[in-house]
């Protein structure tokens, strides 16, 4: 357990949660996938809310309708609270950022709503310590899932703060500040600890990949032969990486069941990612600010990345690839015409009828 530090976590987690089921494992699967289903459900509403016009079921569909995401984050295993508490974590962080944006006739709450009577300053040190216990859980978990993504929302939060002063206000600009801000991040985080050297980190990476190589003769997996401990070596890796953490298993890779059912998946994804290329090209992109779009685009490509990189078992890859899959599919889930889709599905707002191409578009002062 020393070496695997969020299983030790998860363990001590467990044996509160005995104390509640009476050691009841199918008690613990409930409270844990009831965590998860909540902190998704807070997330979709809380997207719903700050942009109406963009498609309604796109995070319920990616966070809580999609097969593989159901099947491997449900339960008691580690994947349902990555899942959850990043999901509720990017819900209050958002909630927080963009709290000016909201539908054009709001909803009246009732006057007797115990927000209502709340100090401000109350509601803000609730939120924040919500925030910080979320965040610590997500880290002990998965630590390098909740590094990008804290790294992001730290990012997010500097754009909105430019934009706020008036700066920042186009697109290209906010690129430029999150990059900065990530390079000068990983160029601090050496000096703060030799964890994070380029050395240190590669060797990890190879080390890993060695191990799940060795343990997966036998079974459907991938290699890398010329792979090496080194910087250029992993960059150079790095498409390949992310092309497998999208597409592999391959349907008809093998006929065992589960590569079947993770192939039919992989052909769903690729779909999407087909249809996304095209309605960007097209201009009919979606409506969710582009500062957003950024952000959890790089924390997807980042993952992908690193799970191609270091786990080349296709099952226990599809397993991984769980928790970072609902934001890759709330971003693919954007545009026009998978607003239609899901519209025809009763899961979301199709595009108002009539509206120019270029309209769908992210705003350039978002």
């Amino acid at each position: 357990f020393h070496e695997m530090s969020n299983t030790y976590f998860f363990a001590k987690l467990l044996t509160g949660l005995n104390l509640a089921s009476a050691e009841t494992n199918w008690l613990n699967g409930l409270y844990l996938s009831l965590f998860t289903f909540v902190g998704c459900w807070i997330l979709a509403r809380t997207l719903a809310r700050r942009w109406p016009q963009a498609p309604a079921g796109a995070a319920a569909l990616a966070f809580l309708l999609w097969p593989s995401v159901l099947v491997w984050t449900s339960g008691v295993l580690k994947d349902t609270l990555v899942l959850g508490s990043g999901a509720w974590l990017l819900a209050l962080v958002v909630g927080y950022l963009y709290k000016e944006e909201v539908p054009a006739v709001p909803v009246q709450p009732p006057a007797s709503a115990p927000a209502a009577s709340r100090p401000a300053w109350l509601r803000w040190l609730g939120g924040g310590a919500a925030v910080l216990l979320l965040a610590v859980l997500h880290f002990k978990m998965r630590y390098f899932f909740a590094v990008s993504l804290l790294a992001g929302l730290g990012g997010l939060a500097a754009i909105r703060g430019a934009q706020r002063l008036g700066l920042a206000r186009r697109r290209l600009a906010q690129v430029g500040l999150l990059l900065g801000l990530l390079v000068a991040g990983a160029w601090l985080a050496p000096q703060i600890s030799h964890v994070f050297r380029a050395n240190k980190f590669t060797s990890q990476l190879l080390k890993i990949y060695a191990h799940n190589v060795g343990t997966s003769q036998g079974k459907p997996h991938f290699e890398y032969p010329d792979l090496r401990p080194t910087t250029e070596s992993a960059l150079r890796h790095a498409p390949l990486a992310v092309w497998n953490t999208l597409s592999r298993p391959w349907l008809g890779e093998s006929r065992a069941l589960p590569y079947v059912a993770a192939g039919l998946d992989n052909l769903a994804l690729l779909s999407l990612l087909g249809l996304s290329g095209w309605a960007l090209w097209r201009g009919r992109g979606g409506r969710l600010p582009f500062a957003l779009v950024l952000v959890l685009g790089l924390h997807c490509l980042l993952l992908a990345f690193l799970m191609g990189i270091s786990t080349p078992n296709l099952g226990t890859l599809h397993r991984y690839r769980a928790t970072m899959l609902p934001y890759l599919l709330l971003l693919l889930l954007q545009n026009d015409y998978a607003a239609g889709l899901l519209a025809r599905l009763g899961l979301g707002n199709a595009p108002e009828p009539g509206r120019q191409p270029n309209q769908s578009a992210v705003p350039l002062s978002n």
